[in-house]
């Protein structure tokens, strides 16, 4: 016989699966990327959030110099939920979702607030 103090065991799941749902929302996860046009790579992540980002800034360093190469940069995959480079650069998913809000998601290129501040 169960003790009314004994948790149900269907109310423990449905309470793992509250957890994981509010878990998954915490972090960040690129879930699909579409490159755009130079540096510029259209992005969702697994929030609902979307929007373009422009990389060229953030180019520089002894990882990030060969995605100057406009064909390399292109290469990109999705791989750790962000973008990847086979050479093992990457950009950090709250990265990229700052940058976003930072620079605004216009598709007209005259409308993005780009800058490149240290």
């Amino acid at each position: 016989m169960e003790s009314r103090c004994e948790p149900k065991l269907s109310s423990l799941l449905w309470t793992l699966a509250v957890i994981y749902k509010k878990l998954k929302r915490m972090f960040v996860h690129v879930i699909h990327a579409t490159y755009i046009e130079d540096y510029t790579i259209r992005l969702s992540f697994n929030d609902g959030a979307e929007g373009e980002v422009d990389l060229s800034c953030e180019l520089y360093g002894e990882v990030f110099e060969p995605l100057k190469d406009k064909k390399f940069f292109k290469s990109f995959t999705l791989e750790g939920h962000t973008l990847s480079w086979s050479n093992g650069a990457d950009f950090a998913p709250e990265f990229l979702r700052k940058q976003i809000a930072r620079q605004g998601t216009s598709a007209e290129p005259d409308k993005r607030k780009i800058t490149c501040d240290p």
